[in-house]
C-alpha cells in the first residue's frame, strides 16, 4: 500500500519488471532518453530484449528501431540513422510546432523530499529517487525505468542513467538533436537550451514533437549531470492534444527527482 502525502517510506525495484505499454512507445523513448552515451557498451541482452519485442511489431515500429550497447550503469544509444556531428540551433522554433512549455524559461524546478498529496516516493536499487503518482506504474526495461499513467499508455517518463557521464549536456542533446532530425518523422524542435537545476552540476532541456503512428507527440527531455558519477535523463512524453492538461505530472516529477550519492 502506498503511503500517504508526505509519508517517508519508499518503494524500491519490487515494482514489477514488464516492458512499456505500447513497444512503439518503447522504441520512441529509449531512442532519446539518453544522456552522453558512447558506442560498443556491454549490456547485449537489452539489445536482444529490444530487437525482439520490436520484430514482433514491426508493422508499427518500422523506422524507429535503434540498436542498443551498453556499459555497465551507462546504456548507448545509436540511432538508426547515420550518426551527424552537426549541432542543431538552439534557437529554432518552428511556427509549426506548439507554444513551449514552462520548460522554456532558463530557470528549472528545485529538488525536494516533499510530496505532493497523491504521491509516494519511489527509490532505485541504483540510488536515485522520484516522487511518483500512487496509481501509476512503475517497470523496468534495462537499465531504463518507466513511470506510466494506468489511463493513458500515451503518457509517461522513462528515466536513463549513466555512471560515465559527459561533461556537457547542453552539447550531448544538440549532437543528438541533429541526429533526430533525420530520423523521426514530423520532427520540430521547440527549444534547446541549458537550464539552472537544483540538482544538477549543469542540466539542458530538448523539446520537441513528432509524429509517432499518425499521432503528435511532444516530449520534454532533461539531461541531468548531477556530478561527476551520475548523469540522468527525464524523457516526458505525451500526446500533443494531452500536454496542457498532463504537464503538471513533469512539474512534480522534476521537483522530486534526487540523483544518487556522488561517492
Amino acid at each position: 500500500m502506498f503511503p500517504a502525502s508526505g509519508g517517508t517510506d519508499e518503494a524500491t525495484e519490487a515494482a514489477e519488471v514488464t516492458p512499456p505499454a505500447g513497444a512503439a512507445e518503447a522504441a520512441a523513448a529509449a531512442e532519446a532518453v539518453s544522456p552522453g552515451r558512447r558506442a560498443g557498451f556491454c549490456g547485449r541482452r537489452a539489445l536482444v530484449v529490444a530487437l525482439t519485442a520490436v520484430a514482433a511489431i514491426a508493422v508499427i515500429a518500422t523506422g524507429i528501431v535503434m540498436g542498443l550497447g551498453r556499459h555497465p550503469g551507462h546504456p548507448a544509444a545509436r540511432l538508426a540513422a547515420p550518426a551527424a556531428s552537426r549541432p542543431a540551433s538552439s534557437s529554432t522554433t518552428p511556427s509549426s510546432t506548439p507554444p513551449s512549455s514552462p520548460s522554456a524559461a532558463a530557470s528549472a524546478s528545485s529538488g525536494s523530499s516533499a510530496l505532493p498529496a497523491g504521491y509516494y516516493r519511489f527509490t532505485n536499487a541504483t540510488g536515485f529517487s522520484i516522487g511518483v503518482p500512487r496509481d501509476w506504474r512503475v517497470s523496468h526495461d534495462g537499465h531504463y525505468v518507466y513511470i506510466r499513467d494506468p489511463a493513458n499508455s500515451g503518457i509517461f517518463l522513462p528515466i536513463d542513467q549513466s555512471d560515465q557521464p559527459r561533461p556537457n549536456p547542453l552539447a550531448d542533446w544538440r549532437q543528438q538533436a541533429a541526429n533526430r532530425q533525420r530520423s523521426y518523422p514530423g520532427y520540430h524542435l521547440i527549444l534547446l537550451r541549458e537550464v539552472r537545476y537544483t540538482q544538477a552540476e549543469k542540466a539542458a532541456d530538448w523539446e520537441f514533437t513528432y509524429n509517432r503512428n499518425g499521432v503528435m507527440v511532444r516530449v520534454l527531455n532533461r539531461n541531468i549531470l548531477a556530478n561527476a558519477r551520475h548523469a540522468y535523463a527525464l524523457y516526458w512524453s505525451t500526446p500533443v492534444s494531452d500536454w496542457d492538461a498532463s504537464y503538471h505530472f513533469f512539474q512534480v516529477f522534476a521537483a522530486t527527482f534526487l540523483p544518487a550519492p556522488a561517492g
